[in-house]
């Protein structure tokens, strides 16, 4: 993220299936699995909050 920032350019979020491929995020994979969370949608979920974050910094900028 500091790179984008310096190189003035955006920062592309990693999607939540490549994240619970590593290691690092499996007890998250885990308490997804174990509350029958799907992860497709959760994705769409966090897409739309980004949408509308971004949406909402943009109308502040102007």
């Amino acid at each position: 993220m500091r790179q984008a920032k310096e190189k003035g350019t955006t920062y592309p979020l990693p999607r939540l299936d490549a994240l619970l491929q590593h290691a690092e995020f499996s007890t998250l994979g885990r308490w997804l699995v174990e509350r029958g969370v799907e992860v497709g949608e959760l994705q769409g979920v966090v897409d739309g909050l980004v949408a509308g974050l971004s949406f909402s910094v943009m109308l502040i900028l102007l």
